[in-house]
C-alpha cells in the first residue's frame, strides 16, 4: 500500500487564513463588473466648493465702491442743509473707507455703511419732493376747512341767526348755538393740529411721509367730532363747569367749553384722559352701590 495524503486531517492554521481571505476577495468583487470596472461619477455628488474671498471680492468691486462713496460724498454737500446730519453721514463715509483699507475681510460692512448713506439721501430727496406735491395740497385742504369753520362760526353768532337756531333746538336744556360752537372750535384745533404736523416732518424734521395723508384728511374731521364729545360730557354733568342737573339752565362757562374742545381736536389724547376720569366715575359710584349692598348683607346675618 502506497501512502496517501489523509484528506480528513486538519490543515495548518496559516493555511485556513489564506483560504479565508481568498474567499472574502471573490466574494466581495460583484459578477457584473468584469475587468474590475468602477462605477460612474454622477455629477452634483461631488462637495461644491465655496469661491474664495479673493474670487468674489475684486479690485473693480472695490474701485466701484470708492467711487460710490465719493458720490455720495458730492450729494450730501449738495443736498443736505442740516449740519449735523451731514455730519453723521461724513462719518459713516470715511469709516467706510478705514474699513476697505483694512482688508477684503470688511467689504460687507463698508458696503453696508455706504447702502445706509444712500438711502438716507434717496430718502430726504423724496421726502423733498413729496413735501412740495403731497405737502403743499395737504396746506390748501387744511386753509380751505379752516377758511369755512371760522365761515360758519360768523355766520351762526351774528343776529338774527343765533336766536332762530336756538328756538330749532330739539332740547329745552341744549343750547344748540353753544352746541355748533363746541363743533367748531374742535374742528379749528384739529385744523391747527394739521397745520403744526406739516410745519414739524416737512421744515423742522425733515420725515415727512405722504403714506400719513389720511391723517391730515381725517384730522379736522376729527376735532369736529371730539367737539360735540365735549360738549356732551360737560352737559351731562361731569364736570361742575355745567349745570345739567338743573332743568331748562344752559351752560355757564361756554368759553370754558370751547377751550376744552379745542384742545381735544389738537391733542386726542386729552379726550382718553376725559373718558378715563368718566370710567372711574362710574366704577366709584358701582363699587359704592356693592360696598352698601355687602353691609346690608352682614347686618341682616347679625340680626339673625
Amino acid at each position: 500500500m502506497t501512502d496517501q495524503p489523509d484528506s480528513s486531517a486538519p490543515k495548518p492554521f496559516d493555511e485556513r487564513i489564506e483560504e479565508s481571505d481568498k474567499e472574502e476577495i471573490e466574494y466581495s468583487e460583484p459578477s457584473d463588473r468584469p475587468m474590475r470596472a468602477v462605477f460612474p461619477v454622477i455629477e452634483g455628488d461631488e462637495e461644491k466648493q465655496i469661491p474664495a474671498t479673493d474670487d468674489f471680492i475684486t479690485p473693480e468691486r472695490i474701485q466701484a465702491l470708492h467711487e460710490r462713496a465719493s458720490h455720495a460724498l458730492d450729494r450730501i454737500k449738495e443736498e443736505i442743509n442740516k449740519v449735523e446730519l451731514a455730519g453723521q453721514l461724513f462719518d459713516k463715509i470715511e469709516r467706510s473707507r478705514q474699513l476697505l483699507f483694512e482688508g477684503k475681510d470688511n467689504y460687507e460692512e463698508s458696503e453696508r455703511l455706504i447702502v445706509d448713506v444712500e438711502h438716507r439721501l434717496d430718502f430726504i430727496r423724496r421726502v423733498k419732493q413729496s413735501s412740495r406735491t403731497v405737502g403743499m395740497r395737504l396746506f390748501i385742504y387744511e386753509l380751505i376747512i379752516f377758511i369755512t369753520l371760522i365761515a360758519i362760526f360768523v355766520l351762526i353768532n351774528t343776529e338774527p341767526q343765533a336766536s332762530l337756531i336756538n328756538q330749532a333746538s330739539p332740547f329745552a336744556s341744549v343750547n344748540l348755538v353753544q352746541f355748533i360752537n363746541t363743533l367748531l372750535w374742535g374742528g379749528f384745533g384739529g385744523v391747527v393740529g394739521a397745520f403744526y404736523a406739516l410745519w414739524k416732518h416737512i421744515a423742522a424734521e425733515q420725515d415727512f411721509d405722504p403714506q400719513y395723508a389720511l391723517w391730515y384728511i381725517t384730522n379736522p374731521l376729527l376735532g369736529i367730532a371730539l367737539g360735540a364729545f365735549v360738549f356732551l360730557v360737560f352737559q351731562a354733568g361731569f364736570f361742575s363747569l355745567t349745570a345739567g342737573t338743573e332743568e331748562n339752565v344752559s351752560i355757564r362757562s361756554a368759553l370754558v367749553i370751547y377751550v376744552f374742545a379745542w384742545v381735544s381736536g389738537f391733542k386726542q389724547n386729552v379726550v382718553y384722559e376725559i373718558v378715563r376720569r368718566i370710567l372711574d366715575v362710574f366704577r366709584v359710584e358701582l363699587g359704592g352701590k356693592s360696598g352698601e349692598s355687602q353691609t346690608m348683607g352682614v347686618v341682616e346675618e347679625e340680626r339673625k
